[in-house]
Protein backbone atom coordinates (compact mmCIF):
# COMPACT_ATOMS: atom_id res chain seq x y z
CA UNK A 1 0.00 0.00 0.00
CA UNK A 2 2.87 2.34 0.91
CA UNK A 3 4.70 1.45 -2.31
CA UNK A 4 1.60 2.18 -4.42
CA UNK A 5 1.16 5.52 -2.66
CA UNK A 6 4.83 6.36 -3.22
CA UNK A 7 4.64 5.52 -6.93
CA UNK A 8 1.51 7.64 -7.33
CA UNK A 9 3.00 10.59 -5.49
CA UNK A 10 6.18 10.51 -7.56
CA UNK A 11 4.16 10.31 -10.78
CA UNK A 12 5.66 6.97 -11.82
CA UNK A 13 3.61 5.23 -14.49
CA UNK A 14 2.39 1.71 -13.63
CA UNK A 15 4.14 -1.17 -15.37
CA UNK A 16 2.46 -3.27 -18.09
CA UNK A 17 2.10 -6.14 -15.60
CA UNK A 18 0.31 -3.86 -13.10
CA UNK A 19 -2.06 -2.68 -15.84
CA UNK A 20 -2.91 -6.27 -16.74
CA UNK A 21 -3.57 -7.19 -13.11
CA UNK A 22 -5.77 -4.13 -12.53
CA UNK A 23 -9.46 -5.09 -12.47
CA UNK A 24 -11.35 -2.94 -14.96
CA UNK A 25 -15.09 -2.50 -14.51
CA UNK A 26 -17.23 -1.46 -17.46
CA UNK A 27 -19.68 1.44 -17.17
CA UNK A 28 -22.47 2.25 -19.61
CA UNK A 29 -22.91 6.02 -19.81
CA UNK A 30 -26.04 5.66 -21.95
CA UNK A 31 -27.88 3.17 -19.74
CA UNK A 32 -27.35 4.35 -16.22
CA UNK A 33 -28.77 2.31 -13.36
CA UNK A 34 -29.80 5.05 -10.99
CA UNK A 35 -32.91 3.98 -9.10
CA UNK A 36 -35.44 6.73 -8.33
CA UNK A 37 -37.24 7.08 -5.01
CA UNK A 38 -40.46 5.75 -6.52
CA UNK A 39 -38.64 2.75 -7.96
CA UNK A 40 -36.98 2.08 -4.60
CA UNK A 41 -40.44 1.84 -3.03
CA UNK A 42 -41.49 -0.69 -5.69
CA UNK A 43 -38.26 -2.65 -5.15
CA UNK A 44 -38.82 -2.64 -1.39
CA UNK A 45 -42.35 -4.00 -1.67
CA UNK A 46 -41.20 -6.69 -4.13
CA UNK A 47 -38.41 -7.68 -1.73
CA UNK A 48 -40.83 -7.92 1.20
CA UNK A 49 -43.09 -10.22 -0.83
CA UNK A 50 -40.03 -12.27 -1.80
CA UNK A 51 -39.00 -12.70 1.85
CA UNK A 52 -42.50 -13.84 2.88
CA UNK A 53 -42.64 -16.32 -0.01
CA UNK A 54 -39.17 -17.72 0.80
CA UNK A 55 -40.22 -18.12 4.43
CA UNK A 56 -43.30 -20.15 3.47
CA UNK A 57 -41.37 -22.35 1.04
CA UNK A 58 -38.53 -23.08 3.49
CA UNK A 59 -41.03 -24.02 6.19
CA UNK A 60 -42.68 -26.44 3.77
CA UNK A 61 -39.37 -27.96 2.63
CA UNK A 62 -37.77 -28.33 6.07
CA UNK A 63 -41.06 -29.12 7.88
CA UNK A 64 -40.09 -26.73 10.68
CA UNK A 65 -41.00 -23.07 11.30
CA UNK A 66 -38.74 -20.74 9.33
CA UNK A 67 -37.97 -17.09 9.92
CA UNK A 68 -36.69 -15.00 7.01
CA UNK A 69 -35.74 -11.34 7.33
CA UNK A 70 -34.28 -8.87 4.84
CA UNK A 71 -30.70 -8.12 5.84
CA UNK A 72 -29.83 -5.81 2.96
CA UNK A 73 -30.83 -4.77 -0.57
CA UNK A 74 -28.52 -2.97 -2.96
CA UNK A 75 -27.73 -2.66 -6.64
CA UNK A 76 -24.07 -3.48 -7.31
CA UNK A 77 -21.77 -5.02 -9.93
CA UNK A 78 -22.13 -8.79 -10.11
CA UNK A 79 -18.46 -9.11 -9.11
CA UNK A 80 -19.25 -7.38 -5.80
CA UNK A 81 -22.12 -9.81 -5.25
CA UNK A 82 -19.64 -12.70 -5.26
CA UNK A 83 -17.76 -11.03 -2.39
CA UNK A 84 -20.81 -11.64 -0.19
CA UNK A 85 -20.65 -15.40 -0.68
CA UNK A 86 -18.87 -17.90 1.50
CA UNK A 87 -16.24 -20.30 0.21
CA UNK A 88 -17.44 -22.90 -0.59
CA UNK A 89 -20.83 -21.60 -1.73
CA UNK A 90 -23.93 -23.23 -3.21
CA UNK A 91 -24.81 -20.83 -6.04
CA UNK A 92 -27.05 -21.51 -9.02
CA UNK A 93 -26.75 -19.20 -12.03
CA UNK A 94 -30.06 -18.55 -13.77
CA UNK A 95 -31.05 -16.92 -17.05
CA UNK A 96 -33.82 -14.33 -17.31
CA UNK A 97 -35.96 -15.10 -20.34
CA UNK A 98 -35.17 -13.47 -23.67
CA UNK A 99 -32.87 -10.80 -22.23
CA UNK A 100 -29.93 -13.19 -21.99
CA UNK A 101 -29.01 -11.62 -18.66
CA UNK A 102 -27.83 -13.92 -15.90
CA UNK A 103 -28.34 -13.75 -12.17
CA UNK A 104 -27.61 -16.12 -9.29
CA UNK A 105 -29.14 -17.46 -6.12
CA UNK A 106 -26.76 -18.67 -3.43
CA UNK A 107 -28.27 -21.04 -0.88
CA UNK A 108 -25.18 -20.83 1.33
CA UNK A 109 -23.29 -24.01 2.26
CA UNK A 110 -24.73 -24.03 5.80
CA UNK A 111 -28.32 -23.74 4.62
CA UNK A 112 -27.76 -26.22 1.77
CA UNK A 113 -26.36 -28.99 3.99
CA UNK A 114 -29.09 -28.39 6.59
CA UNK A 115 -31.85 -28.74 3.98
CA UNK A 116 -30.24 -31.85 2.46
CA UNK A 117 -30.18 -33.52 5.89
CA UNK A 118 -33.80 -32.52 6.56
CA UNK A 119 -34.96 -33.77 3.14
CA UNK A 120 -33.39 -37.17 3.83
CA UNK A 121 -35.08 -37.47 7.23
CA UNK A 122 -32.32 -36.09 9.47
CA UNK A 123 -32.56 -33.42 12.14
CA UNK A 124 -30.10 -31.07 10.44
CA UNK A 125 -28.18 -30.45 13.67
CA UNK A 126 -24.97 -32.18 12.55
CA UNK A 127 -25.21 -31.48 8.83
CA UNK A 128 -22.60 -28.68 8.58
CA UNK A 129 -19.54 -29.54 6.46
CA UNK A 130 -16.74 -27.38 5.10
CA UNK A 131 -16.69 -28.78 1.56
CA UNK A 132 -18.38 -28.19 -1.80
CA UNK A 133 -21.60 -30.04 -2.61
CA UNK A 134 -21.33 -33.34 -4.46
CA UNK A 135 -23.20 -33.86 -7.74
CA UNK A 136 -25.97 -35.73 -5.92
CA UNK A 137 -26.26 -32.97 -3.33
CA UNK A 138 -26.29 -30.35 -6.07
CA UNK A 139 -29.26 -32.05 -7.73
CA UNK A 140 -31.12 -32.12 -4.41
CA UNK A 141 -30.46 -28.46 -3.61
CA UNK A 142 -31.28 -27.50 -7.21
CA UNK A 143 -34.92 -28.35 -6.44
CA UNK A 144 -34.78 -25.96 -3.46
CA UNK A 145 -33.14 -23.27 -5.60
CA UNK A 146 -35.95 -23.61 -8.15
CA UNK A 147 -38.43 -23.00 -5.34
CA UNK A 148 -36.48 -19.85 -4.44
CA UNK A 149 -36.78 -18.68 -8.05
CA UNK A 150 -40.53 -19.27 -7.83
CA UNK A 151 -40.53 -17.02 -4.76
CA UNK A 152 -38.53 -14.43 -6.72
CA UNK A 153 -41.06 -14.46 -9.57
CA UNK A 154 -43.89 -14.20 -7.05
CA UNK A 155 -42.26 -11.21 -5.35
CA UNK A 156 -41.99 -9.28 -8.62
CA UNK A 157 -45.27 -10.50 -10.12
CA UNK A 158 -47.09 -7.23 -9.43
CA UNK A 159 -44.47 -5.30 -11.43
CA UNK A 160 -43.47 -7.69 -14.19
CA UNK A 161 -43.45 -11.32 -15.26
CA UNK A 162 -40.02 -12.93 -14.88
CA UNK A 163 -38.93 -16.01 -16.83
CA UNK A 164 -36.15 -17.69 -14.84
CA UNK A 165 -34.25 -20.88 -15.67
CA UNK A 166 -31.25 -22.41 -13.87
CA UNK A 167 -28.20 -22.67 -16.13
CA UNK A 168 -25.30 -23.92 -13.98
CA UNK A 169 -23.99 -24.55 -10.47
CA UNK A 170 -20.98 -22.85 -8.86
CA UNK A 171 -19.29 -24.12 -5.71
CA UNK A 172 -16.69 -21.34 -5.50
CA UNK A 173 -17.22 -17.55 -5.73
CA UNK A 174 -14.37 -17.28 -8.23
CA UNK A 175 -16.30 -19.53 -10.61
CA UNK A 176 -18.88 -16.75 -10.88
CA UNK A 177 -16.30 -14.04 -11.62
CA UNK A 178 -15.18 -15.61 -14.89
CA UNK A 179 -17.93 -13.78 -16.78
CA UNK A 180 -18.95 -10.12 -16.58
CA UNK A 181 -22.68 -10.14 -15.86
CA UNK A 182 -23.14 -6.39 -15.37
CA UNK A 183 -25.05 -4.92 -12.45
CA UNK A 184 -27.59 -6.71 -10.30
CA UNK A 185 -30.16 -5.92 -7.63
CA UNK A 186 -28.86 -7.99 -4.71
CA UNK A 187 -31.09 -9.14 -1.86
CA UNK A 188 -29.49 -10.79 1.17
CA UNK A 189 -31.92 -12.74 3.35
CA UNK A 190 -31.14 -13.91 6.89
CA UNK A 191 -32.58 -17.39 7.43
CA UNK A 192 -33.35 -19.02 10.77
CA UNK A 193 -34.42 -22.70 10.87
CA UNK A 194 -34.29 -24.19 14.38
CA UNK A 195 -30.53 -24.40 15.08
CA UNK A 196 -29.55 -23.01 11.66
CA UNK A 197 -28.57 -19.38 11.16
CA UNK A 198 -27.67 -18.83 7.52
CA UNK A 199 -28.15 -16.62 4.49
CA UNK A 200 -29.73 -16.84 1.05
CA UNK A 201 -28.39 -14.24 -1.37
CA UNK A 202 -30.11 -13.46 -4.67
CA UNK A 203 -28.68 -11.35 -7.50
CA UNK A 204 -31.34 -10.30 -10.02
CA UNK A 205 -29.76 -8.66 -13.10
CA UNK A 206 -30.85 -5.07 -13.60
CA UNK A 207 -31.11 -5.78 -17.31
CA UNK A 208 -34.14 -7.94 -16.52
CA UNK A 209 -35.73 -4.94 -14.76
CA UNK A 210 -35.38 -2.53 -17.67
CA UNK A 211 -39.15 -2.13 -17.96
CA UNK A 212 -39.07 -0.54 -14.50
CA UNK A 213 -35.71 1.24 -14.70
CA UNK A 214 -36.04 2.79 -18.15
CA UNK A 215 -38.35 5.81 -17.93
CA UNK A 216 -38.17 6.74 -21.63
CA UNK A 217 -39.72 3.61 -23.17
CA UNK A 218 -43.05 3.70 -25.03
CA UNK A 219 -45.08 2.92 -21.93
CA UNK A 220 -43.43 5.52 -19.74
CA UNK A 221 -46.64 7.40 -18.98
CA UNK A 222 -48.54 4.36 -17.79
CA UNK A 223 -45.46 3.30 -15.83
CA UNK A 224 -45.32 6.73 -14.19
CA UNK A 225 -48.98 6.44 -13.19
CA UNK A 226 -48.37 2.96 -11.81
CA UNK A 227 -45.37 4.14 -9.78
CA UNK A 228 -47.36 7.15 -8.53
CA UNK A 229 -50.08 4.79 -7.28
CA UNK A 230 -47.43 2.62 -5.62
CA UNK A 231 -45.88 5.70 -3.99
CA UNK A 232 -49.26 6.99 -2.80
CA UNK A 233 -50.20 3.55 -1.49
CA UNK A 234 -46.97 3.34 0.50
CA UNK A 235 -47.53 6.79 2.02
CA UNK A 236 -51.13 5.97 2.94
CA UNK A 237 -50.00 2.73 4.55
CA UNK A 238 -47.41 4.58 6.66
CA UNK A 239 -49.89 7.29 7.64
CA UNK A 240 -52.30 4.69 8.99
CA UNK A 241 -49.72 3.91 11.70
CA UNK A 242 -49.62 7.55 12.88
CA UNK A 243 -51.12 8.28 16.31
CA UNK A 244 -53.88 10.90 16.59
CA UNK A 245 -55.79 12.27 19.55
CA UNK A 246 -59.53 11.48 19.70
CA UNK A 247 -62.01 13.13 22.07
CA UNK A 248 -65.77 12.99 22.56
CA UNK A 249 -67.39 16.28 23.55
CA UNK A 250 -70.85 17.51 24.45
CA UNK A 251 -72.34 20.10 22.12
CA UNK A 252 -71.02 23.61 22.84
CA UNK A 253 -72.98 26.02 25.06
CA UNK A 254 -72.59 29.65 26.01
CA UNK A 255 -72.10 30.92 29.58
CA UNK A 256 -71.55 34.43 30.84
CA UNK A 257 -68.21 35.42 32.27
CA UNK A 258 -69.91 36.02 35.64
CA UNK A 259 -71.19 32.43 35.68
CA UNK A 260 -67.75 31.07 34.81
CA UNK A 261 -66.13 33.17 37.52
CA UNK A 262 -68.51 31.78 40.14
CA UNK A 263 -67.89 28.09 39.26
CA UNK A 264 -66.77 25.85 42.11
CA UNK A 265 -66.21 22.16 42.73
CA UNK A 266 -69.48 20.24 43.05
CA UNK A 267 -71.56 22.84 41.29
CA UNK A 268 -74.10 21.69 38.65
CA UNK A 269 -74.05 23.49 35.26
CA UNK A 270 -77.41 23.89 33.57
CA UNK A 271 -76.86 23.13 29.87
CA UNK A 272 -80.45 23.53 28.62
CA UNK A 273 -79.72 20.65 26.25
CA UNK A 274 -81.67 17.45 25.76
CA UNK A 275 -80.07 14.24 26.98
CA UNK A 276 -80.20 12.90 23.40
CA UNK A 277 -78.16 15.81 22.03
CA UNK A 278 -75.44 14.32 19.77
CA UNK A 279 -71.91 13.93 21.09
CA UNK A 280 -69.19 15.51 18.98
CA UNK A 281 -66.18 13.32 18.12
CA UNK A 282 -63.02 15.38 17.48
CA UNK A 283 -59.82 14.05 15.88
CA UNK A 284 -56.76 16.20 16.51
CA UNK A 285 -59.05 19.04 17.58
CA UNK A 286 -61.27 18.94 14.48
CA UNK A 287 -64.90 17.81 14.58
CA UNK A 288 -65.25 14.75 12.33
CA UNK A 289 -68.28 12.78 13.60
CA UNK A 290 -71.52 13.08 15.57
CA UNK A 291 -72.53 10.23 17.84
CA UNK A 292 -74.71 9.14 20.70
CA UNK A 293 -73.53 8.37 24.21
CA UNK A 294 -74.10 4.88 25.59
CA UNK A 295 -72.60 1.99 27.50
CA UNK A 296 -70.62 -1.03 26.30
CA UNK A 297 -69.74 -3.77 28.82
CA UNK A 298 -69.92 -1.35 31.74
CA UNK A 299 -67.78 1.21 29.91
CA UNK A 300 -68.84 4.51 28.40
CA UNK A 301 -69.14 4.26 24.63
CA UNK A 302 -69.98 6.53 21.71
CA UNK A 303 -71.82 5.24 18.65
CA UNK A 304 -70.90 7.16 15.48
CA UNK A 305 -74.05 8.37 13.72
CA UNK A 306 -72.91 10.99 11.19
CA UNK A 307 -69.60 11.60 9.42
CA UNK A 308 -68.15 15.00 8.53
CA UNK A 309 -70.94 17.11 10.09
CA UNK A 310 -71.22 20.77 9.14
CA UNK A 311 -69.56 23.51 11.12
CA UNK A 312 -71.58 24.17 14.29
CA UNK A 313 -73.40 27.48 14.49
CA UNK A 314 -72.56 27.98 18.15
CA UNK A 315 -76.22 28.48 19.07
CA UNK A 316 -77.79 26.26 21.72
CA UNK A 317 -81.26 24.84 21.34
CA UNK A 318 -83.43 25.29 24.36
CA UNK A 319 -85.28 22.04 24.89
CA UNK A 320 -85.96 19.89 27.93
CA UNK A 321 -83.52 20.99 30.61
CA UNK A 322 -80.61 18.70 31.41
CA UNK A 323 -77.60 18.97 33.59
CA UNK A 324 -74.02 17.74 33.85
CA UNK A 325 -72.67 16.58 37.21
Amino acid sequence: MAEDSKRTTMGVKPTEKELVETEVQSFDFVRTTKITNEQQISFKMATERLARSVERKLSSIARVPAQVTIESTENMPFADFTDLLGDPCAAYVFRTGDTGAEGAVDMGAECAFYLIDRLFGGSGDSAQQARPLSELEQSVVRGVAERMLEALKSGWSEHMELQLEIAMFASRPEDLRAKDRGEAFVTRLAVSLESLEGHITIALPLQALESILQREHSGARSSDRFEAREYRSAIERDLKHARLSLSARLAPLSLTARTLADLSVGQVIQTNQHVDTPIEVHINGQRRFLGTLGQVRKHVGVQLAEANPGVPTGKTVRTTSGRIL
